[in-house]
């Protein structure tokens, strides 16, 4: 299995995952995808890949920035956590 960062050539293989997710979500909107994850540098999108290249999962990475005390707090937060697969 491959980890890869999202890039708008993917938006085909990521659409076929996101039809097998019985609801409806943000991952289907290429504007918002390509957008939010394809053109941030504190906002990513990796899809795992089968060795066939199908995508078997999402996560999404976003670095927040805060200040305290005077003193910049970068926080990492995940989002987008999709599989239709069930784990071991």
């Amino acid at each position: 299995m491959a980890i890869v960062e999202y890039t708008p050539e993917l938006f085909g293989e990521l659409q076929e995952m996101v039809s097998r997710v019985p609801a409806n979500m943000n991952l289907a909107h290429r504007p918002f995808v390509d957008y939010y994850y394809a053109s941030r540098s504190w906002c990513k999108l990796y899809l795992f890949l089968s060795d066939s290249g199908r995508v078997l999962g999402t996560l999404g990475r976003e670095l927040l920035s805060f200040e305290h005390e005077s003193r910049e707090i970068t926080i990492r937060i995940g989002s987008n956590w999709f599989s239709p697969h069930p784990g071991p």
